[in-house]
């Protein structure tokens, strides 16, 4: 009797965009906190911190392209976006940091 192995489970985000034959795969919380020189807990509690009455309610988080049981990803086109999103959002180092940033 022939018995075939299970396929293993597809873990990352990227690889859960090419297996849905996405042609860009999307970037997971892990992997766009590495590019944005953060910890996935930062990415995640900025998310958090988005949601209605919390801190950055009135200029939440960029939303994820993906979702997929609790995997989200961000398509990597959107970085830039992102990024923006990080160097101006509530809280980063007060105005004379912004103002800082902004002349850099």
């Amino acid at each position: 009797m022939l018995v075939m192995a299970a396929k293993p489970p597809i873990t990352s985000q990227a690889n859960l965009a090419l297996a849905r034959g996405g042609g860009m795969a999307d970037l997971s919380t892990a992997e766009l906190a590495a590019r944005l020189g953060v910890a996935p807990a930062t990415v995640s509690a900025w998310r958090n911190l988005s949601q209605p009455g919390k801190r950055y309610a009135g200029r939440p988080f960029p939303e994820p392209n993906s979702k997929l049981g609790n995997s989200v990803g961000w398509s990597e086109d959107r970085l830039p976006e992102i990024e923006a999103w990080v160097a101006g959002r509530p809280g980063s180092g007060g105005a004379r940091a912004r103002k800082a940033r902004k002349q850099a």
